[in-house]
């Protein structure tokens, strides 16, 4: 919520930590925007088959030697990371075999295979060597004609390199209209049956492709290795976004809500903007950045917010408490903040451009066009109707007008397909109308164009003398 109290804009606060923490707090906008969680694993795949010829020569398999096994579907454990697999038990390779994807790019290389019997059916299984992805085939049934009920594709472990060809693999699959499985002398058709969730899941899909493409840049910049934890955090997402987006444009700008930054009490003066009210804010940061479990050296960078506001009045009873660095949160009341990183700032933006070209000229060897683009695409979705709100909020409080203009429910302009929103005079009696307009562009949150001030105020007082005469 923003503060209620009306203040004056103010100069800019520059603070220099060398080696203090940088802290970014996630936006808390709507599900699906911004930074979502995102679940390091794949969404199943859904393919229906019919496959005799396979189902029933799987059936007669030799016998496997059991590893271990569990109770139920779900149960089985990655090693790793204790993810759930597959029901039945893991079985040693007793095929050699292989995906074959037409029109793919790439090939999967020939891995051993499993099988297993269940109550409904069979369970594939591969075994291939890192980083290729590991994957389980569910048949519906052991005898002819059969179908392949789901496919789950699983990286073999915690690498980027691994959850990169995962992406690749599922990708491949989602998009083929058939594919093929080759087991010795065997070979099975699958055909593609798009279903209520093929959308939602091609999506998530090209959400993640995204994220590890740019981890991968980042490893390759930086001469790093990432290991991958189970579930990549809203913060974490950000983070990526920021260094990819920093070490590719050296400038650049970015949406928040709210940020937290630790300060060091003498350094902050409460009779100044932006702790005395609106006002500008930078942020210099010089030690490396965690990101997982590596330290990323950026080099010095700074976080400029235009329109900051202290979030809460409790930083003054901290400040008092002692000289321990504090959690200072700032609401943004624009959500613009701009970001500049200073190594890369420096050197001409055609050398920043032609190093990712080959980044995604390397991709094009063995992925196709359409996920070597995600490159360039944001991690962080466009403008949703709750920010556009929020951004409106903001700029009635950073330009000082009174409580009685309020923006109402965002429009996208059928124009220009950014986000319109009406802004009222309204009384506390109910009645009121419109004054004015903002147009806020949707995929960066910029106010592209709004009535002016002096206008806003001519129309106040206007529909105030028709409602003083109407009444």
């Amino acid at each position: 919520m923003m503060s209620s109290t009306r203040r004056k804009n103010g100069v800019a606060s520059r603070i220099h930590l060398s080696n203090n923490d940088f802290v970014m707090n996630v936006p808390t906008y709507e599900i699906g925007q911004a930074w979502p969680e995102v679940q390091n694993f794949l969404p199943d795949v859904l393919i229906g088959v019919d496959a005799p010829t396979l189902a029933s020569d799987l059936s007669t398999l030799p016998k496997y030697q059991p590893l271990r096994s569990v109770d139920s579907f779900g149960a089985i454990k990655d090693e790793r990371s204790a993810r759930p697999l597959v029901e039945g038990t893991v079985a040693r390779p007793i095929l050699n075999g292989r995906l074959e994807i037409p029109g793919a790019v790439f090939n999967i290389p020939e891995q051993g295979f499993s099988a297993r019997p269940t109550e409904a059916g069979m369970v594939i299984e591969s075994h291939p060597e890192p980083p290729w992805p590991k994957m389980f085939i569910e048949l519906q049934s052991r005898l002819t004609p059969s179908e392949v009920k789901r496919v789950l594709v699983l990286a073999s472990d915690d690498t980027v390199d691994a959850e990169l060809l995962r992406t690749r693999v599922v990708f491949a699959i989602a998009m083929a209209e058939e594919w093929f499985l080759h087991l010795d002398h065997l070979v099975a058709k699958v055909e593609h049956q798009h279903g209520p969730d093929t959308e939602t899941n091609e999506k998530q899909i090209r959400y993640k492709a995204k994220i590890f493409r740019k981890l991968k840049y980042i490893e390759e910049s930086f001469g790093l290795r990432f290991s991958v934890p189970e579930t990549i955090s809203g913060h974490e997402v950000q983070q990526i976004e920021t260094i990819f987006r920093g070490i590719t444009e050296g400038e650049f700008r970015g949406r928040a809500n709210a940020m937290s930054f630790k300060l060091l009490p003498s350094m902050i003066d409460l009779s100044k903007p932006p702790f005395s009210g609106v006002g500008e804010f930078s942020y210099e940061v010089e030690a490396p950045v965690k990101l997982f479990d590596q330290h990323v050296p950026l080099g010095t960078f700074t976080v400029h917010l235009e329109k900051a506001d202290l979030a809460s009045p409790r930083v003054e009873e901290q400040i008092r408490k002692g000289r321990e660095p504090i959690d200072v949160r700032f609401e943004v009341l624009d959500n613009q903040v701009v970001y500049c990183f200073k190594d890369h700032v420096r050197q001409p933006r055609e050398n920043l451009t032609e190093q990712l070209e080959q980044f995604k000229r390397q991709l094009a060897l063995e992925e196709p066009k359409e996920l070597v683009d995600l490159v360039d695409e944001p991690l962080q979705g466009d403008v949703s109707e709750l920010e556009a709100g929020q951004i409106a909020m903001g700029w009635t409080f950073y330009t000082n007008l009174p409580d009685r203009y309020c923006p109402q429910e965002p429009e996208i302009d059928p124009s220009t397909g950014n986000w319109r929103v009406p802004i009222w005079l309204v009384y506390a009696s109910g009645e009121g109308g419109h004054v004015g307009d903002l147009l806020i562009h949707k995929k960066t949150g910029v106010i592209v164009s709004q009535t002016s001030i002096e206008e806003l105020r001519t129309k106040a007082m206007a529909l105030a003398e028709t409602l003083l005469h109407a009444g």
